[in-house]
């Protein structure tokens, strides 16, 4: 059985605009172990996975996911292949 919790932490940050989320879970130890990553990379994989979720649900638009990930337009491409989001069909508004 897999147990695990998970906090989401909303404080305002200094960049005008924007808001930092923090988000916490838990694992287990043998998830983390297939995983064969350090903590860190853990978080920056679950913030791409995110990202992508609201791209291909069409609340951003690719410049803004870029930007949120800190990443070129070429890498962007790269991961939208990556993790199949399709924006020919219907590109999104920058923000809704």
């Amino acid at each position: 059985m897999f147990l695990w919790y998970s906090t989401i932490t909303m404080v305002e940050v200094a960049r005008a605009g924007w808001v930092r989320i923090a988000v916490e879970f838990e694992l287990p130890e043998e998830v983390t172990y297939l995983l064969g990553d350090t903590p860190e990379e853990i978080a920056a994989k679950a913030k791409t996975i995110y990202v992508m979720d609201i791209l291909r649900g069409e609340i951003i638009d690719p410049m803004i996911a870029g930007e949120i990930l800190g990443v070129s337009p070429p890498r962007m491409d790269s991961l939208m292949t990556k993790y199949q989001v399709d924006m020919s069909s219907n590109p999104p508004p920058t923000v809704k």
